[in-house]
């Protein structure tokens, strides 16, 4: 790397050390709540900044080498956020709000049982270290295209950042540091996308590619596959969209812990809405962007490695010094990514497991050495990861596996007064051994596997209720859509879904059409 690009770099890694060692000192006081929680000081816009620096992780490599394989046929999964998005705002986060929890898992004990939450929690603690994994594999590739260092070694360096700060500062340091490098994440996704769509000769030239994806589309085609095998190798046909990516937007974003948390993080419920709305739109672009780059390297570089299209746009189309800031950018997407995943992973295993399982109350100590707990585990798993073909679809097949049976657990608390604490859990297993069942002995795709666990576990959660009498308008109270606001002003945020949630739709379908239409011209 020239030496202009490595100073820069150098002087991002010092700057996170010592803004690491800041937030370590001045939230030494800070109590064992606010250290899980970040003591629910944020406005929506930092909220939002934070949890943004967090879904633009190297996982965006991934992204990016997906759209070099499917061209825009995929950016379907993510255009459903703008539906998702507003559903989630409106019913299920005022719910979280209102009960006062600290984790996700927390409000399955409250609406069913002890053991709900503990089997959440255990698979949401499986998927954040499948996550880290497959972050930290991601992030230590590009760190050896660019400075030459071992994939392990890589990952060593980038654990040993995230947990300095988090380990230390808690989510109040976490969701601090997130906020300001959320900046330098964003001007790099935006600076990338348009280098690569410049060079093969503006939005011009990117219509004009003609080279095929794997669905047999021209890669800027936005038309998802007509795919209706149950054992497509197709990623994401058009049922796979319309079965399985709303819910697994919905779970990704409104149950997985990690997100919610900065969320929760919030004044007011409004501002928890306002963050969660603001991210849904940003996903949306980001995606996009990413699969621009994609697209374009494929036209340019046909032969390139998929996983490397992202990093080979910042080596090939950037002078010395701006280099180093884009990787600067990505290391502090990574460190992101990295960090809030271990917060809520530790959060999870002390709060939801170890007090539970012990009788005793969580504790920063707990939470620590939960923490230190779950690197072990990624760096047990990193060389499975390494080995896997596809980063992307190793994390893609573990999402289907788990996200139904989260999805159906929140939608059926939230939805129904009839659902019972026996028939959750039993739902839950049933759900889960479908997902494991079919994953293990078939070859559905993925996303057949995860639309069928959710519809099992919903089905059974509903059916064994009728077994049980219902619970009583005291047990339900606050943890249903159906509760009233509790009349405080921190409380009051707007419930329904919002005509702006359709429009958006509507805008991007005809935007589509017209796409499409361009293309055919």
């Amino acid at each position: 790397m020239p030496g202009p690009d490595a100073l820069v770099v150098a002087a991002y890694f010092a700057l996170v050390l010592g803004a690491g060692a800041l937030a370590r000192r001045r939230l030494a006081a800070a109590s064992a709540a606010d250290f899980l929680t970040g003591g629910r000081t944020l406005s929506w816009r930092q909220a939002a900044l934070a949890v943004m620096a967090m879904t633009a992780d190297p996982g965006i490599l991934g992204t990016c080498g997906l759209a070099f394989l499917w061209g825009f046929t995929i950016h379907w999964t993510a255009v459903n956020l703008w539906l998702c998005a507003p559903f989630a705002a409106a019913f299920l986060l005022p719910v979280y709000w209102r009960t006062g929890i600290s984790t996700t898992a927390e409000y399955l004990e409250r609406r069913f049982n002890a053991g709900s939450r503990m089997m959440m929690a255990a698979l949401m603690l499986a998927f954040n270290v499948v996550v880290l994994a497959t972050i930290l594999q991601l992030g230590a590739l590009l760190l050896n295209a660019v400075f030459g260092w071992p994939v392990r070694l890589s990952a060593l360096v980038v654990l040993a950042l995230a947990g300095l700060y988090v380990v230390g500062g808690g989510m109040r340091a976490l969701l601090i540091l997130n906020r300001w490098q959320s900046a330098l994440v964003l001007g790099a996704l935006f600076a990338v996308a348009y280098a690569a769509v410049h060079a093969v000769g503006g939005v011009a030239g990117f219509a004009h590619i003609r080279a095929l994806s794997l669905s047999g589309a021209v890669l800027p085609s936005t038309l998802p596959p007509n795919d209706f095998s149950l054992l497509t190798r197709m990623w994401f046909p058009w049922p796979a969209i319309v079965l399985w990516a709303p819910v697994m937007s919905t779970a990704w974003l409104a149950c997985n812990h990690s997100f919610v948390q900065c969320f929760l993080a919030t004044r007011t419920l409004a501002d928890a809405q306002k963050a969660l709305l603001a991210v849904g739109a940003w996903v949306v672009a980001m995606t996009a962007l990413a699969f621009s780059a994609g697209v374009a390297m494929h036209a340019l570089r046909p032969a390139l490695a998929p996983d490397q299209a992202f990093i080979q746009v910042i080596l090939t189309m950037f002078p010395a010094g701006a280099r180093g800031l884009l990787i600067a950018a990505l290391m502090a997407s990574l460190l992101a990514s990295v960090s809030g995943v271990l917060m809520a992973s530790g959060t999870l295993a002390s709060v939801d497991l170890f007090a539970r399982l012990s009788g005793r109350t969580s504790s920063r100590g707990a939470a620590r050495v939960a923490q230190l707990a779950v690197i072990c585990a990624v760096l047990l798993l990193l060389p499975m990861v390494g080995r896997s073909r596809s980063v992307t679809a190793f994390l893609q097949h573990f999402m289907g596996d788990v996200y139904g049976i989260i999805a159906a657990w929140y939608l059926s608390g939230v939805f129904s007064r009839r659902a019972t604490a026996r028939a959750a859990w039993l739902g839950g297993l049933g759900g889960l051994a479908v997902s494991v069942t079919l994953d293990a002995a078939t070859r559905i795709n993925f996303a057949y596997v995860g639309f069928l666990s959710f519809a099992a576990a919903t089905l059974l959660i509903l059916w064994f209720s009728r077994w049980e009498p219902p619970p009583t308008s005291g047990q339900l109270a606050g943890l249903t859509v159906y509760a009233p606001s509790s009349g405080d002003p921190r409380d009051r945020g707007w419930a329904g879904l919002k005509w702006y949630a359709g429009a958006a739709f509507v805008v991007y379908a005809a935007a589509t059409i017209a796409w499409e239409l361009y293309l055919r011209k």
